[in-house]
């Protein structure tokens, strides 16, 4: 007789804290990490990938956390919005998003900023072009995409003159 697993292995590391467990296999990211870990600030909207509230970074790339599941990421590094506040890169994407017009809902932000920052970690200074699209590809009902949409631009060029006066 051939047994069935009801539990995987699943080991990843959030926020730079370890999580060793067994799950079932179909336990969605986004329930991980608001369930069991307590991240409520991600954002459980649509459940189809489409506004973004749910966005993390697994290995420096976005990823629509309701999207995959938690067992098909094994031994992946896990960055949710939660972390960044201590990120030494943060403050200038925050302060140009917040300067740059009315705020953006709790919805589309984290997405907006984990974004760029995934764009910036490539190891070079993403485009207004680029930071751009990253930014339409989590439309928000708060109408105030266009808003985000033109801030790339003025990212972008914080970033290169941050990125001039190093060696």
């Amino acid at each position: 007789m051939n047994a069935t697993r009801t539990v995987y292995a699943c080991n990843l590391t959030v926020n730079g804290v370890p999580f060793c467990d067994d799950l079932p296999p179909t336990t969605i990211l986004l329930d991980l990490l608001r369930e069991r870990l307590g991240l409520t600030t991600l954002i459980q909207g649509c459940d189809h990938g489409h506004c973004g509230g749910c966005t993390v970074l697994v290995d420096g790339a976005p990823v629509k956390s309701c999207l995959i599941l938690a067992i098909s990421v094994p031994q992946a590094e896990v960055l949710t919005i939660d972390a960044l506040p201590r990120a030494p890169d943060l403050h200038h994407v925050r302060e140009v998003l917040g300067r740059a017009g009315p705020p953006l809902c709790s919805e589309c932000m984290p997405a907006r900023i984990l974004s760029i920052l995934a764009l910036a970690g490539q190891g070079r200074t993403p485009s207004a072009q680029e930071i751009g699209a990253f930014m339409r590809a989590n439309p928000c009902g708060c109408g105030r995409q266009a808003h985000a949409e033109g801030t790339g631009g003025q990212v972008a060029d914080m970033s290169r003159s941050e990125h001039e006066d190093v060696p």
